[in-house]
């Protein structure tokens, strides 16, 4: 006669039984529905999509498919390398109206990285608790 409880795990295995996975680590066996030949995922995007993105400071983006499998680009970069060729060296595409959604072509600017720094320096100029300094406990 079996005594239950007995153990704080009543679950494990008793002495003599052999697991079901014993012997198989590193194995990976697919299911019947995954990976099949000629199958697309649900998630593929065709070149040409365009998705919107936030970063990591909560501002949003719109991103676009230039080449398989997984090329993006921000799409005021594609717009701009479209209509007036590569971007220079150390230079950005800053919209001019802060508005990050607003990709037209009117609303584009290549400018330096230094003078792309010094424009957003002013913006925040007044705002000094963007980094708040830490408290001091005493």
């Amino acid at each position: 006669m079996r005594k239950y409880n007995r153990l704080p795990n009543s679950g494990s295995f008793e002495k003599g039984n052999i697991p079901w996975n014993k012997n198989t680590k590193g194995i990976m066996t697919s299911n019947s529905g995954s990976f099949k030949k000629g199958k697309k995922p649900l998630n593929k995007k065709p070149i040409g999509s365009l998705t919107i993105r936030k970063d990591g400071k909560g501002g949003v983006r719109r991103w676009i498919k230039i080449k398989i499998p997984n090329i993006w680009r921000h799409y005021a970069v594609f717009l701009w390398i479209k209509n007036f060729g590569p971007v220079p060296y150390n230079h950005v595409i800053h919209h001019k109206d802060r508005n990050q959604l607003n990709d037209k072509i009117i609303n584009l600017q290549c400018i330096s990285r230094k003078d792309h720094i010094n424009i957003h320096r002013k913006d925040n100029k007044g705002n000094r608790n963007l980094f708040p300094a830490p408290e001091v406990i005493r």
